[in-house]
């Protein structure tokens, strides 16, 4: 267990270090993943969508507000003080704050958290995904605890395909 620890500490770095090496991903790079999202959105019956605010050059999804034509319900994640993440609805142009994190999420002030039920989609950052769908995020474990107390089929991570591995990532 431990020797995993090492390796996925040492992936994330190099594939921290790869991303951030990407230089001149177009707008078009971020509008054609939002287009395959919004092809799927448009065959499911989607009515909210988890996603989360691009950085340390994510794709943005932002461009999913353009394109989506039915009318969905978007969220970001916010991080609880217990540890836990939640996800809030917000729109282009509501104010953000960063979090504990440094990541932009929406003022949440007197709102609830939306649950996820069997229309929502939630789109899932990544530092890289194997074959089989083992993902490696950042380390701090919220998408993992959040995912693990959902029922959905709609989860779908979101990155760029240099970070999609033919080899397996430790678990």
């Amino acid at each position: 267990m431990y020797g995993h620890s090492i390796k996925k500490k040492l992936l994330r770095s190099e594939f921290s270090q790869q991303r951030n090496e990407l230089f001149g991903i177009s707008a078009t790079s971020h509008k054609n993943i939002c287009k395959h999202i919004t092809e799927w959105i448009s065959t499911h019956d989607i009515t909210q969508v988890f996603m989360f605010y691009p950085i340390k050059n994510e794709p943005d999804l932002r461009h999913l507000f353009n394109d989506v034509s039915k009318s969905i319900n978007f969220a970001l994640p916010v991080i609880q003080k217990n540890h836990q993440m939640n996800f809030f609805s917000w729109k282009i142009g509501e104010p953000l704050h960063p979090s504990q994190l440094g990541v932009p999420e929406p003022i949440t002030n007197f709102s609830q958290p939306l649950f996820v039920n069997t229309s929502t989609l939630i789109l899932v950052p990544a530092l890289a995904i194997d074959m089989d769908g083992i993902r490696l995020g950042y380390g701090g474990g919220y998408y993992d605890r959040f995912l693990k107390n959902v029922e959905t089929d709609h989860i779908m991570c979101v990155l760029w395909d240099s970070f999609v591995l033919d080899e397996k990532l430790p678990q």
